[in-house]
């Protein structure tokens, strides 16, 4: 790893921005580790990853759920036995189609789970 050996993960890394980050941070060097929920869509991804030349591992992440992350965070400190970079990009639903007045607040909340407390476990499982 020509970047000092540094670890970037990308949650949210099988699709659009996060897949770019990966990509980017792979040509400067860094070892990816590609979040996404299923390890099939996070291949494409890997692919971009190893043109840059970079090293990468896919690991199965749904940040709405404890179990998955705790794996993550596991597979890292097993993996690399450390952490320097995290991209929390992990999202769902830009919701342009709803108005205040008459939103549907059960995807409301939904959205606010996943965008806003999906990142929130990461800052009790640091890794070292």
């Amino acid at each position: 790893m020509a970047n000092g050996g540094h670890i970037a993960l990308v949650s949210g890394a099988n699709r659009g921005i996060g897949a770019e980050v990966a990509r980017q941070l792979a040509g400067k060097g860094m070892a990816i580790v590609i979040g996404a929920r299923t390890r099939e869509s996070a291949e494409e991804t890997k692919a971009a990853v190893e043109r840059e030349g970079g090293e990468r591992t896919i690991v199965p992440l749904d940040i709405r759920n404890p179990a998955s992350i705790a794996a993550a965070v596991e597979t890292v400190q097993t993996t690399y036995g450390q952490l320097n970079v995290l991209v929390n990009n992990a999202g769902i639903d830009y919701d342009t189609d709803q108005r205040a007045s008459n939103a549907d607040l059960d995807r409301l909340r939904h959205i606010l789970e996943v965008n806003l407390l999906g990142a929130w476990p990461w800052y009790k499982r640091p890794c070292h």
